[in-house]
């Protein structure tokens, strides 16, 4: 329990859940078939089995598409992996198992699950509520996040600032970006910094993207898509960064992402150093 409120308490989402949507590869698709003949009872029995006892788990493709097949199989089939989220018996691993599987998967049908928790006296299930707000487009969102702001339990309150940054509010998003170089700044605050602003990068970000592709806190698969990014966004400044973080990591995927992004900024680079 203590690994989950030191991660869930600040409203992580982990990216690899973000990332989880992808899918399309042979093995996917053969998940894809397979399912396609199983209940939704079926479907909720297997994942609630790997949410509880992690040693079951499979990998993590085939929970995203479970929640997928779920959520196209009707337009409240996800309720019960919010039920499992909110029960007083599932332990902190199992919440965050569900969380990430649900992030950017609810509809606004999913409000009416949402809201009671919100009111829980476990500040924990008021945090997974306040997290997912954050990802379900609908007016009905913003004045809840507003009075979780206020929530006496900074855990609550945090995941409440990065939900309304994740809904576009540039006040919170300002706020919440001032938090990474903070002298007393929490790792698991920096981590979430750069989930959010992986989801919709802009330039005023360079800075955060250019120190999170170096440092060892921060998740491979989600260096992996600051490299992305920085090929994406970055100037000159950037190719430092990029080549200090290829000497020190290794992980193959990582390393293509990083090596292209090097490459695509340093073509940029040249019609301007060669006009100077």
């Amino acid at each position: 329990m203590r690994f989950f409120l030191a991660v869930l308490g600040i409203g992580l989402v982990v990216v690899v859940g973000l990332d989880g949507c992808s899918g399309g590869t042979p093995e996917e698709q053969e998940i894809e078939q397979l399912l396609s003949e199983t209940t939704p009872g079926e479907l909720v029995e297997e994942f609630t089995m790997m949410a509880k006892d992690r040693t079951t788990d499979t990998p993590d493709f085939r929970r995203f598409i479970i929640a997928n097949r779920l959520a196209s199989m009707g337009p409240k089939t996800l309720t019960p992996l919010l039920e499992l989220m909110a029960a007083p018996e599932s332990s902190g691993e199992t919440r965050l198992f569900v969380l990430q599987t649900l992030a950017d998967r609810l509809t606004p049908l999913y409000l009416d699950d949402l809201t009671p928790m919100l009111v829980s006296e476990n500040a924990v299930i008021r945090a997974c509520a306040v997290t997912l707000l954050g990802h379900i487009d609908h007016p009905d969102v913003l004045p809840l996040l507003a009075v979780a702001r206020n929530d006496a339990d900074t855990r609550v309150s945090f995941s409440a600032l990065s939900s309304q940054a994740v809904r576009g509010d540039e006040e919170a998003r300002k706020e919440l970006c001032g938090m990474y170089f903070a002298e007393d700044a929490k790792l698991t605050h920096k981590r979430e910094v750069i989930r959010v602003i992986l989801r919709a990068p802009v330039e005023d970000d360079l800075e955060i993207l250019k120190n999170a592709v170096i440092e060892d806190f921060v998740f491979m698969k989600t260096r992996a898509l600051v490299a992305r990014t920085l090929g994406k966004l970055g100037d000159s400044s950037a190719i430092e960064p990029l080549k200090k973080s290829l000497d020190r990591f290794s992980d193959p995927v990582f390393i293509e992402l990083a090596s292209a992004a090097l490459e695509e900024i340093q073509q940029r680079s040249e019609p301007a150093s060669a006009s100077d």
